[in-house]
């Protein structure tokens, strides 16, 4: 395989990987989960976290 038509702007392997790659981000966008609290790792127990 020449990496060189891989890479060209106009080869149709990258075009066609992109848009694929913008489909399944579409498709199953990434899930933010919430921050964990902190944990008291201290022997004085923290009344505030960060």
């Amino acid at each position: 395989m020449d990496l060189s038509q891989l890479w060209h702007p106009d080869g149709k392997r990258i075009l066609f990987a992109v848009q694929e790659a913008l489909r399944l981000v579409k498709e199953k966008p990434r899930m933010i989960y919430p921050r964990p609290k902190f944990e008291d790792r201290s022997a004085k127990g923290l009344k505030e976290a960060f």
